[in-house]
């Protein structure tokens, strides 16, 4: 993915789920936190941050601190969860790996995923 996709991910796809899932959730700032790839500088462009606040809410773009285990939450649990279930799916190409992995998560109990 390019830094370009990313921030056109982040405008139409990321802060409208963001709306879905909490529409009245307007008082507070909500953090977005990205690992460090190259790509998620995309985060920072003017243009994903105008649109943030366009949209009538205090997004922040925040980064993970670099080779921390404590602040890497991205890394943590989920990521874990859904490997350790696909590696139980024998897959040999792609886009099986693909598959599985949205299987898998689909299949990951609500509470493993709120945590």
């Amino acid at each position: 993915m390019t830094s370009d996709e990313y921030a056109k991910m982040l405008i139409n796809k990321v802060f409208p789920a963001i709306q879905g899932v909490w529409p009245g959730c307007k008082r507070r700032y909500i953090r977005v936190q990205h690992d460090n790839a190259s790509q998620h500088a995309a985060a920072a462009r003017p243009i994903v941050l105008q649109t943030a606040k366009e949209v009538g809410w205090d997004i922040r773009m925040e980064f993970q601190p670099p080779k921390s285990p404590d602040m890497n939450i991205l890394d943590l649990g989920i990521f874990n969860s859904i490997q350790s279930m696909q590696y139980r799916q024998p897959t040999h190409d792609v886009d099986g790996l693909i598959g599985a992995v949205m299987a898998t998560f689909q299949m990951l109990p609500r509470r493993t995923l709120d945590k």
